[in-house]
């Protein structure tokens, strides 16, 4: 009797539920809006209770079977998805395919270049000297490039060093690249072993996520603290995201350089603090075109801060995950606006 009881509520993907089978078939998708370009594309899963099933369903969008477990569309919408095993369907999800280029766009495209460091690191020295050997050469590298130097403990002591470091390589899967290493607008990576392949992450960043938005950042200090103010104007329909970041110029402190050791070494564009709640930003309200949102902080100030190097980092992460656009401002009195063509 238990063996037929057991029997009774027993599945498997590829064959029928038993009458009294209360297991759901679901299906799952890894994001909820794509650009429609093409070439980003939604993945999808269907299970049923703890089975992955999805090479055994059938997948469906907008009322059409799909080949395989993963779409892409050049056409903007919503589309509406459901899975089916044996006569069984799940319930419908749904995605945004969304229109993700300006063609003339009114906002200068700003990079967001994130090196990632340590003062153990002997190699790092070099690898800053090669991306800025490259930016300093072009004039406009030089004034919309920015870099935020990420100080890892990961191989060694860092005074320098914040948590996050870690968490964003282990995020963004660069891990592997090691020390030094760049990601460019969260999603072009490589390491800085020679430059072609920095000059190459360069060319295709600027070419191939073109600004949709703007953004202006204010700070100014009161008291203990520094209250920021971001601003995100959209030309697009979009969900945005906006990180900001507390970033230190010219600090003076240990790093191995070669065969060298120097306890004085000239370390740029340090990221101090993360200050919103990770990363990966904080989540705005889907905007209009012609839109603008606006998110405010205040950031306790640490007395080790050198106030007069020190700036407020503000990016704006589009629904693709990358940086479309960001800004800069000194964190005492700060103002800087759009920029504009």
């Amino acid at each position: 009797m238990m063996l037929a009881a057991a029997a009774a509520v027993s599945f498997s993907c590829a064959g029928p539920a038993a009458e009294d089978d209360p297991v759901k078939v679901v299906l799952t998708m890894d994001k909820s809006e794509i650009a429609a370009d093409g070439k980003d594309a939604v993945t999808f899963t269907v299970t049923r209770g703890s089975e992955d099933c999805t090479s055994d369903a059938e997948i469906i969008v907008n009322g059409k079977v799909i080949v395989g477990r993963t779409y892409t569309t050049a056409v903007p919408g919503t589309y509406v998805c459901s899975a089916a095993i044996d006569g069984m369907r799940s319930e419908e999800v749904s995605f945004e395919a969304l229109t993700m280029t300006v063609e003339n766009s009114r906002y200068e495209k700003h990079v967001a270049l994130w090196e990632f460091t340590g003062a153990w690191c002997t190699m790092c020295p070099s690898g800053y000297s090669t991306m800025n050997f490259i930016l300093s050469r072009d004039e406009a590298y030089s004034r919309t490039v920015h870099m935020m130097a990420f100080h890892s403990n990961s191989s060694g002591d860092d005074v320098l060093a914040i948590p996050e470091t870690d968490e964003i390589q282990s995020h963004f899967d660069i891990a592997a690249l090691g020390f030094p290493s760049f990601m460019m607008d969260m999603y072009k990576s490589g390491g800085l072993a020679e430059a072609t392949e920095f000059r190459n992450a360069l060319e295709d960043v600027f070419a191939g996520n073109t600004p949709h938005c703007g953004v202006a950042v204010s700070s100014a200090i009161e008291g203990a603290s520094a209250k920021v103010t971001v601003k995100v104007a959209s030309e697009l329909a979009m969900s945005y995201r906006v990180a900001v970041f507390v970033v230190e110029d010219h600090i003076k402190a240990p790093q191995k350089d070669g065969m060298l050791s120097h306890d004085e070494y000239d370390h740029r564009h340090v990221v101090r603090k993360v200050v919103s709640s990770s990363f990966l930003g904080d989540r705005l309200a889907t905007l209009a075109a012609g839109e603008e949102a606006v998110k405010e902080y205040e950031i306790e100030l640490d007395q080790n801060w050198d106030l007069a190097n020190t700036s407020v980092y503000a990016l704006a992460i589009s629904s693709r995950e990358f940086v479309n656009n960001m800004n800069i401002c000194p964190i005492d009195g700060g103002d800087s606006d759009y920029n504009l063509k």
